[in-house]
């Protein structure tokens, strides 16, 4: 339960000071040591969206996305 919680918290961008904290983790490398699967995957995923939002930018129809994505009307 407390895994999930801390694996839960580190995904909703809570800051790995505070959930050291939340852990009674003396000290905040402890927490890093164990989650950093958690953060290697939320990084990848990161990566991933910024990928896919630049190459549907990049696109022949750019405008439109733009249009799309921020409802902004010429």
């Amino acid at each position: 339960m407390i895994y999930a919680n801390a694996t839960r918290n580190f995904e909703m961008g809570t800051e790995p000071l505070v959930i050291s904290k939340l852990l009674g983790h003396s000290d905040i490398n402890t927490t890093l040591r164990t989650y950093i699967h958690v953060l290697n995957s939320l990084k990848d995923a990161t990566a991933g969206l910024t990928d896919a939002f630049y190459t549907e930018m990049t696109s022949a129809n750019a405008t439109d996305n733009i249009v799309r994505i921020y409802g902004i009307s010429s």
